[in-house]
């Protein structure tokens, strides 16, 4: 060590003690992120749907696709709720490397239901643990139809066993899994349901107007044979009640409860399929073992610096 303080170029032992630095600065940065998270998760009460504050809020419930919607996985042409998905290449040479020639992420939202109501969640810049997370080998840019692993494996189950010049990574989120969220929630007009609504108010109007003999038998209260502005009034009031019943809108409904991510930076968003305590437990053991790299890199590369100029 002292011999390649002493004799490393200038250039050299500059380059490698800034390595090493940023290093020491990147996991001392992973460390207070993941305490920050696991303290975070810890001290906020779980929240029911029905009675959630608007906010930064923590829910628990069950992934829902969205009716309709037709998300399907890439790699494996699975339909799921959310994914993630990577290509690598092989590059054999002075430097075997993987080399990433596609990846993606889904930003498509997803119901949580908790059984006290429903939200929109939209994972647009989540911190995601997955339920499914599979690695696997070929020998074309895509995938053999059907060679995707049905159950969810690591990278070291699976590579011993593989082989190929191609290795897909995919990660999914199902219909149906359970769900652990730490995000902002707040309410917004529902803009594609008012649309609906709307809609079909102007066409039950349309043909009240059209058919005066059921206007008059139902809101003619003076008995006179005309309908004046009071009763048209009524009438309008009426109809656009009974659309809304029949599209499933109560008092409120015109609005949806939506999860997203924060605007602070400092609070998280998290969705996770493990439960919270399993979670926490996760954040911890990694923010240990960034402060042990932390502890190891960071003194040394104070200690390489001092050297150098010292000598």
């Amino acid at each position: 060590m002292q011999d390649f303080i002493i004799s490393a170029a200038t250039e050299d032992f500059w380059i490698w003690s800034g390595i090493l630095a940023l290093l020491a600065l990147g996991l001392g940065w992973g460390m207070a992120t993941l305490f920050h998270r696991a303290r975070v998760i810890e001290n906020t009460p779980t929240s029911k749907l029905r009675s959630a504050a608007q906010g930064f809020v923590e829910l628990q419930g069950t992934i829902r696709a969205i009716p309709g919607s037709t998300l399907t996985a890439p790699l494996s042409q699975t339909p799921c709720a959310w994914f993630e998905y990577e290509i690598e290449k092989y590059v054999g040479g002075k430097h075997d490397r993987w080399q990433t020639v596609e990846s993606d992420e889904s930003d498509a939202p997803f119901l949580l239901d908790d059984g006290t109501g429903t939200c929109l969640v939209l994972p647009a810049g989540a911190s995601i643990t997955p339920s499914f997370h599979a690695v696997w080998y070929g020998h074309s840019r895509l995938p053999e139809p059907g060679s995707a692993p049905r159950e969810s494996t690591g990278i070291l189950s699976i590579a011993t066993f593989s082989v190929g010049s191609y290795r897909y990574t995919e990660k999914r989120l199902m219909d149906g899994d359970a769900l652990f969220c730490l995000g902002n929630f707040h309410t917004e007009p529902d803009v594609t349901r008012l649309r609906h609504v709307s809609a079909a108010v102007r066409e039950a109007l349309r043909r009240l107007k059209e058919n005066p003999e059921v206007l008059l038998r139902h809101f003619d209260r003076n008995g006179d044979g005309e309908i004046d502005t009071t009763e048209w009034e009524r009438a309008r009031k009426a109809t656009v009640e009974h659309v809304k019943s029949r599209h499933g809108v109560a008092r409120g409904a015109n609005s949806i409860d939506v999860l997203a991510r924060p605007r602070m930076r400092r609070r998280p968003f998290i969705l996770s399929n493990i439960p919270q305590t399993d979670l926490t437990r996760r954040l911890k053991r990694n923010a240990f073992l960034c402060l042990a790299g932390f502890l190891a890199t960071g003194p040394l590369a104070l200690y390489l610096v001092i050297q150098r100029l010292q000598s």
